[in-house]
């Protein structure tokens, strides 16, 4: 039986994306995606939960990304779920990630003035290492 690891988001973007390069100068671009559970809860109460999601795109599409996504933006990413290990702080660091494939904008959304952005959160601070940290 073959086996899938395919993932499709449609979400906002919470920060601009940002640009480096591999050791073997390809670039690669980081962000990270917002997508948000709305329900009723037993007490009828509505919940709602936001999820984020890294997302990181290599190659000619990284640069791309670079060029058309920012802060706010809805985008749709598909792609492939990753995980990686990392040091950081002399702890060994377990990271998901979404390895893009594709993205589409579906749309640009304004943030307010003070930065914070869609759902009224602020994207979580990334704990990504050094560029030449990565394991490509």
């Amino acid at each position: 039986m073959r086996t899938k690891n395919k993932i499709d988001l449609i979400g906002f973007v919470g920060r601009d994306p940002e640009t480096s390069t591999t050791a073997g100068g390809s670039p690669v671009t980081r962000f990270s995606v917002a997508t948000n559970d709305r329900w009723k809860g037993k007490d009828g109460q509505l919940r709602e939960h936001t999820e984020w999601h890294r997302i990181v795109f290599f190659g000619p599409q990284a640069a791309k990304v670079a060029e058309f996504v920012h802060k706010s933006t809805l985008v749709e990413v598909e792609g492939s779920v990753r995980s990686r290990t990392y040091e950081k702080d002399g702890i060994t660091r377990l990271v998901y990630e979404v390895r893009g494939d594709e993205f589409r904008v579906l749309e640009r959304r304004p943030t307010s003035e003070d930065g914070v952005g869609p759902f009224g959160l602020e994207a979580p601070a990334d704990d990504v290492p050094p560029d030449d940290e990565l394991p490509i």
